[in-house]
């Protein structure tokens, strides 16, 4: 019947749907444990696409679903997905909102916040944050990236400013006091990371400790043998 056919071609609509957003995650999955961890730009993503998940979402699609609920049921399974990781449930979240092209503002900045992390413990080398030497080196490699940063968004303004012959734009003022800011920002932390190396270069050493010497044993003279004096001398008193 008309109906039959309705739903039927109701529910392969929607099964193509979740069918895409599989593709996407699954692509996704395989570019990431793919790529090496000394290239990663941000977290490793974990969430996967596989025939497993399109049944257990396809057994719950009916026909009278909409949009909303449909991105709904997406949201609930992937929600309990992200729970059986042993870590990094949130940013799975996130990576996989922004595929889906759902993402809030609030998502939006925290997801930035996430990969700005990342790229800090990249630029450590997964050195811990204790050692001071390896932060004076991520301090120094991102104040490289703000420079260069701040030499780009220069050359881009004097371009348009050439081009138009009017003065730099708002935004891009803005974005190049950003990047000053940054700047002068870490030289100061740069600056406190030197001076404390500096004082711990200054430091004299500790002086190794000298062993005491082993103790001296004197031999005692031998003791004089006076069996021959005491023999003459019985000798004498018995005459």
């Amino acid at each position: 019947s008309a109906l039959e056919i309705a739903e039927i071609t109701g529910v392969l609509r929607h099964l193509l749907k979740i069918q895409k957003v599989l593709l996407q995650v699954n692509r996704q999955y395989i570019l990431s444990a793919s790529q090496d961890d000394a290239y990663r730009t941000e977290p490793r993503f974990q969430l996967q696409g596989s025939y497993r998940n399109m049944n257990k979402l396809a057994e719950k699609v009916v026909p009278v679903m909409n949009e909303a609920e449909l991105e709904a049921l997406l949201d609930d399974h992937y929600a309990g997905e992200a729970q059986t990781l042993t870590s990094g449930a949130e940013h799975n979240l996130l990576k996989l909102a922004e595929l889906r092209g759902r993402m809030t503002p609030q998502q939006a900045a925290r997801w930035e916040e996430i990969k700005r992390g990342f790229a800090r413990v990249q630029l450590l080398g997964g050195a811990a944050e204790s050692d001071p030497v390896a932060r004076v080196t991520g301090q120094l490699s991102l104040l490289s990236e703000r420079m260069g940063d701040i030499a780009r968004t220069i050359e881009t303004a004097g371009k348009n400013g050439a081009r138009v012959e009017e003065p730099v734009e708002e935004p891009e003022v803005a974005e190049t006091a950003t990047l000053t800011h940054h700047v002068v920002e870490h030289l100061g932390q740069l600056g406190a990371r030197l001076d404390r190396i500096g004082e711990l270069l200054a430091r004299p050493p500790h002086p190794a400790p000298v062993p005491a010497p082993p103790p001296v044993t004197v031999a005692a003279p031998p003791a004089a043998d006076l069996s021959p004096y005491l023999e003459k001398l019985d000798r004498t008193l018995a005459t």
